[in-house]
């Protein structure tokens, strides 16, 4: 994986979240120096980075809030609704609430190789094995299998 300086993703996140509105100033409010796989960032302005297995929360201020160790190393960081994060490592998708707390995990079969969180929190991984979605809760919803047929799932009978 290509090392990222984290210092640019912080300051293009932050710097999109505020485009709208007129700048207040020019100043980088705060720096930091780490090694980053993979960053995410909320509108509470707020900056999930993996670096290896480690999560880290970082707040508005550049503190750190948190951290949470995967069991591999996370490959895709995404931000969620209530500035949850959805991280991806090897086959599985992970959810924590916005203070760290694992929430659950889901397996997408063969390794991720792209993750995407809609406005409504749904969780879309793409894996060698296809794309599948889970809602909030982690239950999958809906997938695709390698020849595109989406198979929703639920029950026709009710």
């Amino acid at each position: 994986m290509a090392r990222r300086a984290l210092i640019l993703m912080a300051a293009a996140a932050l710097a999109a979240m505020t485009a709208a509105a007129p700048p207040v100033s020019a100043a980088i409010g705060w720096r930091i120096s780490a090694r980053a796989d993979c960053a995410s960032a909320a509108a509470d302005k707020t900056l999930a980075f993996a670096s290896g297995r480690i999560v880290t929360m970082l707040g508005p201020d550049g503190k750190k809030l948190w951290s949470w160790q995967a069991p591999a190393d996370v490959s895709f960081l995404e931000r969620g609704p209530e500035a949850s994060v959805y991280a991806a490592y090897s086959d599985t998708l992970t959810k924590l609430d916005a203070k760290g707390k694992y929430l659950w995990s889901a397996t997408a079969y063969e390794r991720i190789y792209s993750l995407l969180v809609l406005a409504d929190g749904k969780a879309v991984a793409g894996s060698g094995y296809g794309a599948l979605a889970f809602d909030t809760g982690g239950k999958k919803v809906w997938e695709s299998d390698p020849q595109n047929a989406v198979y929703p799932i639920y029950d026709c009978a009710t």
